[in-house]
């Protein structure tokens, strides 16, 4: 049971992770279309609080998969003993 509700975290972690990275896309997309680079700080900042927040999901994800997996080896091994 621990398996499956760590897996289910990774895959929410992983779609946590793709709004981060579609969110820099957009911003990008933004700051590129402006007729001038006076808004780069606040850009720039956006982008870094979003890639942080992207690798706090990566870690998190992680976890869960290793959790996951742990679990699932553990599960088979009481059956094999």
């Amino acid at each position: 049971m621990i398996s499956l509700g760590a897996c289910v975290a990774g895959v929410v972690y992983d779609g946590k992770i793709k709004e981060k990275a579609d969110e820099n896309t957009r911003l990008m997309n933004e700051y590129k279309a402006l007729p001038d680079n006076l808004q780069y700080d606040e850009y720039s900042s956006k982008m870094k609080g979003n890639v942080n927040s992207a690798n706090k999901y990566g870690y998190l994800r992680d976890g869960s998969y290793i959790l996951a997996g742990l679990g699932a080896v553990g599960f088979a091994i009481t059956f094999a003993f």
